[in-house]
């Protein structure tokens, strides 16, 4: 049954916004700042601050034991309004891309957060047959990890881009080093190589275990069915109380304020109200990407 929840603040990418949802099994049909004088149900959320659930990298999580898995998904992530985890498969050698995503998968089963899993590859191995097989599996995304510029020049990116087309999976930097001056150079370089060669990808490294915001979520192909609340995007969403909250962003909230976190409701469904909590084990969802970069943003 339709009905409306109405007076929402929503933060979105730091920017509140007072609008009313109207939502329809489980996804958002509506989103404005006034909708029309429908009779349904209403919920009144004046009291409180909205956020999208949130979406976030974590690439060591597969490498723990099943009760790590799960004891790190419940404390750390859905008790501070996480829904969707996004991982990934460590990838040395092509002929292990599928070995690696099928143990990355066996070990995430079960689990009661929603996941999306990549591959990690070294730069050596970026080749059109590893992302033919990136796009055979619908995967949000490849790590690419370098240390040199020189590496960036080694590689036919001309045919990287025709492997890629038209799924348009991301390359997305991952520079282990601990200089960040180097990192700069090195993270500036891969932009400008990624620009001259046309080359779907995000020109900056997501960091781990904090939201990651939507414009790499697009280009991932998770925003906006997730962690986005518009129009046609799943219903989940964490509510705070407002009463002293100043100016802040989703990465503050997540880090620092889980204790005005109220509600968590994942595919509009409540899943923590108060200090309670119901995270049903193996309801989480195995997200397999459709469309890249579906907003420009």
């Amino acid at each position: 049954m339709p009905y409306i929840i109405e007076n929402a603040t929503i933060l979105r990418e730091g920017k509140r916004s007072s609008q009313s949802i109207l939502v329809e099994g489980g996804k958002i049909t509506a989103v404005r700042d006034e909708l029309p004088a429908y009779s349904y149900m209403k919920m009144n959320v004046d009291a409180f601050l909205m956020t999208p659930a949130y979406t976030i990298l974590d690439g060591n999580l597969p490498e723990n034991s099943p009760e790590e898995i799960k004891a790190t998904i419940e404390e750390k992530y859905l008790k501070n309004g996480c829904t969707t985890l996004l991982t990934y498969a460590k990838v040395d050698y092509e002929r292990l891309i599928a070995q690696k995503l099928s143990e990355v998968e066996e070990s995430l089963a079960g689990i009661p957060a929603d996941y999306a899993i990549g591959i990690k590859i070294p730069i050596r191995i970026l080749s059109p047959a590893v992302l033919r097989e990136c796009k055979k599996r619908k995967l949000p995304g490849v790590f690419v990890e370098f240390t040199t510029a020189a590496s960036l020049e080694q590689i036919p990116w001309g045919w990287v881009r025709e492997a890629l087309f038209p799924y348009n999976c991301p390359l997305i930097p991952s520079i282990p080093i601990q200089d960040e001056a180097q990192k700069r150079l090195l993270l500036a370089k891969w932009k400008k190589v990624m620009e001259n060669e046309r080359i779907p990808s995000l020109h900056y490294e997501v960091e781990e275990s904090v939201p990651v915001a939507s414009q790499a979520l697009n280009r991932m192909g998770i925003f906006p069915w997730r962690s986005s609340l518009i129009h046609n995007a799943e219903l989940s969403y964490n509510l705070y109380w407002n009463e002293g909250m100043g100016e802040t962003d989703e990465r503050s909230f997540f880090l620092h304020h889980g204790d005005k976190l109220v509600l968590t409701v994942r595919r509009g469904k409540i899943i923590r109200i108060g200090s309670k909590a119901d995270f049903a084990e193996g309801s989480g969802e195995h997200i397999k990407v459709k469309t890249h970069s579906f907003f420009a943003i």
